[in-house]
Parts: C-alpha cells; sequence; structure tokens
C-alpha cells in the first residue's frame, strides 16, 4: 500500500467508488455474489492507502471497487486537525471526508439497477424521486 495522498482525477466527476467490505470473508462472499450475477471484475493495486481492489463495471458505465485492507489517513503536521473527528484542518480543495452516507448516480433503467446492486454489493436501496 502507499503512503502518498493525492487523488487527483484526470476530469471532473466520480472516477471510482471504492467501498470496504467488514472483512476478508465479506470481500469474497460479494465477489462471489457479483460473478453469480453475471458481472466480472479484475484486481489492482493503484489506490492510494488501500490493499488490492476487486473493480468492476455497471452497466451504465460507472467503477465500482470494493477492498478490505486500507491504511488510516494521517494528517501532516500543518494539517492536523484540532477536533478528532475530522481527517484534516481546513481542506481548501477537495473533500475531507472520512464517511460517506450515500452516493447517487444516474441509470438507463433505475429499476434493474438498484435491483441488482442491492444483490450484488448488498446494500440497502433508497425510494426512486419520481
Amino acid at each position: 500500500m502507499s503512503n502518498t495522498a493525492s487523488t487527483a482525477p484526470e476530469r471532473p466527476g466520480l472516477g471510482r467508488l471504492a467501498l470496504r467490505t467488514s472483512s476478508e470473508e465479506a470481500l469474497q462472499r460479494r465477489i462471489a455474489a457479483i460473478e453469480e450475477a453475471g458481472g466480472t471484475g479484475t484486481w489492482a493495486e493503484d489506490e492510494p492507502g488501500l490493499g488490492k481492489l476487486y473493480v468492476t463495471t455497471d452497466p451504465d458505465g460507472h467503477e465500482h471497487a470494493l477492498y478490505w485492507e486500507s491504511e488510516e489517513y494521517r494528517a501532516p503536521d500543518a494539517l492536523r486537525p484540532a477536533l478528532k473527528n475530522q481527517p484534516q484542518a481546513k481542506p481548501n480543495r477537495g473533500v475531507g471526508v472520512r464517511r460517506l452516507g450515500h452516493v447517487n448516480f444516474l441509470a438507463a433503467d433505475v429499476q434493474a439497477r438498484g435491483l441488482k446492486t442491492i444483490e450484488s454489493f448488498h446494500t440497502h436501496g433508497t425510494p426512486p424521486v419520481a
């Protein structure tokens, strides 16, 4: 795993959504569920602070990854936060995120995409807004 904190993308937008599993066994179960549902993936080691990722793409072209191993981010002294619940003090670029509550994606077929996501990633779907 790398210590670098630079994750600047080549273009605007979400490049890849990486989700940490609750254990190595859970990672293997999610991979099996994705492949059982007809999905495919590859292994990558290209994210700073993360171990091996299982990378897959959904039918709408969004790249997703699952991983288990990770390093906890340690801010340099100049960016060390005063509050313990913040990853760093005053991020003036990007987002100083520790955890996300939700992520929204556009999909050509919302019902089918939502069902596949719930089954493969074992997530909780939300009601469509319309």
